[in-house]
């Protein structure tokens, strides 16, 4: 809506993973002011954080953000948020809706920009997964 992603990717990956990838801005990583934690950490663990929700950080979004990436991240047995954002990698690790991993950082292509999720749904709460 705002211009910023032109292409998103999602892919059904074996043993019922999910991915996508966009090549938009990529979800802010700056230290969230109520949360202090970083603002990806914030967007997929807390319902109704996303920036669209009183935050700054996108003045047009369209999606749910803080209301759907905080719930799948809820449901999934695992995920691996990666950012792409100012020449760095930035990713976290999450089971059940909780960091496992420290938000971290590498060098990365300074051209690249976007967002790629990998989820895999948690078959202690869905009795059957089938992506079609």
């Amino acid at each position: 809506m705002a211009g910023f992603c032109k292409s998103i990717e999602v892919t059904l990956l074996p043993n019922n993973r999910v991915s996508i990838l966009d090549d938009g801005r990529g979800i802010p990583i700056d230290i969230h002011p109520q949360t202090k934690k970083s603002a990806l950490e914030t967007v997929l663990t807390t319902l109704h954080a996303g920036a669209k929700f009183g935050g700054k950080s996108y003045k047009i979004a369209g999606g749910l953000h803080g209301v759907g990436a905080s719930v799948v991240n809820a449901l999934s047995k695992y995920m691996r948020a990666e950012v792409y954002r100012d020449g760095f990698t930035y990713y976290q690790e999450y089971h059940q809706g909780k960091p496992v991993t420290k938000l971290m950082k590498e060098k990365g292509d300074k051209n690249k920009h976007g967002t790629f999720i990998v989820f895999e749904p948690d078959p202690e709460i869905f009795k059957e997964i089938k992506f079609d």
